[in-house]
């Protein structure tokens, strides 16, 4: 239940002073505190602080105007692996992230309002001079909160895990292999002195099913514990079943990541997370996205925990290719799904992850006196947790961070030499990072009550017959919203040109004004598109599509030969480009379908890959030596020989 504290706020918070220009100012925004909802409400923020919330209004040097929108304090996510990638981390490969990729991953955190991140497993030398980078301004991104290496059993994940496959630089640096107490005593003393900020320990399972890793003793995994009490730090633990679980609770953890993956066979385990300073942190989609039977299975033991009052956290387990800052949205909206209150969810990734962390003095609520991290976000995910996805702006220590309204005014649009704005480049939706599809902008469709049943059919028949699967375009406006691959755009003038990395897909569109073709005459999967300038926005108008259903994403959404499609492209920064979508289908949709990204410049050095289509492997010619290949039941095309 939402509680409003309007009257208590104007009693207790009503010192704003009229003498002083505040450095800034969040107006007439709705407030979800961490814990309850402020109605049209002012934050003010001096200093890097909040110092005030009030039903007032206030100014400020800068002023955000909040109509419409909700103000929350800035995400946290407590389990993220800043350079592991799922499959092989060597120091080469660390080193070159680094030089890369590193900056534009900690952006796409902010982009998303991930304004503190939890560093688990990451070379501990390195993680701790980011963190330095961070603080002392050399990076931008979140706070960091470093752990350090892991916890395991000699030759126990992630030494010899498919993280590491044996590397031996990525066996020293990411993994802390331990058989004897004393040992595990002493390299806890080692990085409490290196001024880590917790403990991590995997005591049972690995990163995939089936592969069998060496475990810790448990006298070893209760040492590693007491001593971290001693130290100040807090110790969690990777389980991924009943009685390991119970076993490091029993010693004083101060949570399991992961948790069982079977039902739960009796009360124990609940009753052992309502102690005081349990948390269960069931990374709901680093663990089940790609597997819905776990996900029913850990959805049932989380609801269970969350009714009991267990403190549940949403974190990413975030590694490799996966989205940064994006995969923390999903969790949140996974634990929606799985039975928990749009507020509870919205609470384990603020408040509660802030106690959870060890800061909930400093960060997670926004209330007088605390840091002035704050997401704002376009609607309201309090009734509406797919809101959360709409960016706003994001504030970090008092500053604007990130800012997703108009250009700003020092922003000079760059001109081919006829004067139009030029678009050219390398491009991808946000947060800017291949891997992970892009489901948020489906949100809203409405499907005509006839259109519904054939989405749902769908949606159930995804398999590996599926075109998906070998390489087939994904169609308008799928390659453009949802598909994780970037694409490139050129222009000569007379047309503009869309060349897509998943399957090569192109799309040549004419600029010069011409009409769409008779549809009897014309038609393609692709439609017809013709494009044209309103001020410094290019209008693509697109029809005459294929008659036919055509399949947007794996969720079976889908449009037909009726639809009609307007996108909008406008430079809304040198590497930013909004873009803006209107789909109108008679036959399908129950009404407009809107939605809208903001693309991101992939860096100069980025490049067009070969698309690829299976896991494993880098053309459609190799599937069949992929170890995940299993023959299509009826490929297209006929028989693979």
């Amino acid at each position: 239940m939402y509680r409003t504290l309007i009257a208590a706020l104007a009693l207790s918070w009503l010192s704003v002073t009229a003498y002083a220009q505040n450095d800034l100012v969040i107006s007439n925004v709705r407030v979800f505190t961490g814990q309850e909802q402020i109605e049209k409400a002012s934050i003010v923020v001096n200093g890097g602080k909040i110092t005030e919330i009030s039903v007032a209004p206030a100014t400020g040097r800068v002023l955000i105007d909040g109509e419409g929108k909700t103000a929350l304090p800035g995400l946290i996510d407590s389990h993220a692996h800043i350079f592991a990638a799922t499959a092989g981390v060597t120091e080469a490969e660390t080193r070159d992230f680094i030089r890369t990729k590193l900056q534009e991953r900690l952006l796409a955190m902010l982009r998303h309002g991930v304004t503190t991140v939890k560093s688990l497993g990451d070379p501990t030398d390195i993680i701790l001079q980011v963190r330095r980078d961070l603080r002392e301004g050399r990076l931008a991104g979140p706070r960091m909160l470093v752990v350090g290496p892991i916890f395991t059993a000699v030759g126990g994940h992630p030494a010899t895990s498919p993280v590491c496959q044996g590397d031996s630089w990525c066996r020293s640096t990411t993994a802390a292999e331990v058989a004897a107490e004393a040992d595990a005593r002493r390299i806890v003393g080692r990085l409490a002195e290196q001024g880590v900020d917790g403990i991590k320990i995997v005591y049972a399972g690995g990163v995939r099913e089936g592969i069998e890793m060496k475990q810790l003793a448990k006298p070893v995994m209760e040492a590693i514990v007491d001593e971290s009490r001693k130290r100040g730090l807090r110790a969690t633990a990777h389980v991924v079943d009943e009685p390991s679980s119970l076993e490091v609770l029993a010693a004083g953890a101060w949570g399991i990541e992961h948790g069982p993956s079977e039902p739960l066979t009796s009360n124990a385990l609940i009753d052992a997370l309502m102690k005081p300073a349990r948390s269960y942190t069931p990374t709901l989609y680093g663990n089940t996205r790609n597997n819905p039977a776990l996900f029913q299975v850990k959805a049932r033991t989380v609801a269970e925990a969350y009714k009991a009052g267990v403190r549940i956290i949403a974190a990413s387990d975030v590694s490799g290719a996966m989205p940064p800052g994006r995969t923390l949205l999903e969790e949140v909206q996974l634990l929606v799904k799985a039975g928990l209150p749009s507020e509870a969810a919205l609470r384990s990734a603020t408040s509660s992850a802030a106690v959870h962390v060890g800061k909930e003095k400093e960060i997670g609520t926004l209330a007088p006196g605390m840091m002035a991290d704050i997401l704002v976000v376009r609607g309201n995910p309090l009734a509406n947790i797919a809101d959360l996805f709409q960016t706003y702006q994001v504030i970090q220590n008092g500053k604007v961070a990130y800012n997703d309204d108009a250009p700003s005014a020092t922003f000079v649009m760059p001109r081919l030499k006829n004067g139009q704005p030029d678009l050219q480049g390398m491009w991808l939706g946000a947060p800017g990072t291949r891997g992970g599809n892009n489901h948020k902008l489906f949100d809203g469709i409405e499907y005509l009550p006839a259109a519904k049943p054939i989405q749902a059919d769908f949606e159930g028949r995804l398999g590996n017959d599926n075109l998906y699967f070998w390489c087939a375009t994904g169609s308008i406006p799928s390659q453009m919203i949802y598909i994780p691959f970037p694409f490139m755009l050129f222009q000569d003038g007379t047309n503009f040109v869309i060349f897509h990395e998943y399957a090569h897909d192109v799309r040549v569109i004419p600029t010069d004004g011409s009409s769409h073709p008779d549809p009897k005459k014309y038609s393609g999967m692709n439609g017809d598109s013709r494009a044209h300038w309103e001020g410094d926005t290019l209008v693509v108008d697109t029809t005459n599509f294929s008659k036919g259903r055509r399949r947007m994403n794996m969720h079976g959404d889908f449009l037909d030969e009726n639809s009609h499609i307007v996108e909008r492209f406008t430079l809304i920064g040198p590497d930013r480009l909004r873009y803006d979508l209107r789909v109108d289908d008679p036959t399908v949709l129950a009404k407009t379908w809107t939605a809208t990204d903001v693309l991101q410049r992939r860096p100069k050095d980025d490049w067009i890959m070969d698309t690829s289509c299976r896991e494993g492997e880098k053309d459609i010619s190799h599937l069949r030596e992929s170890p995940d290949y299993k023959p299509a039941s009826n490929p297209p095309g006929g028989e693979r020989k």
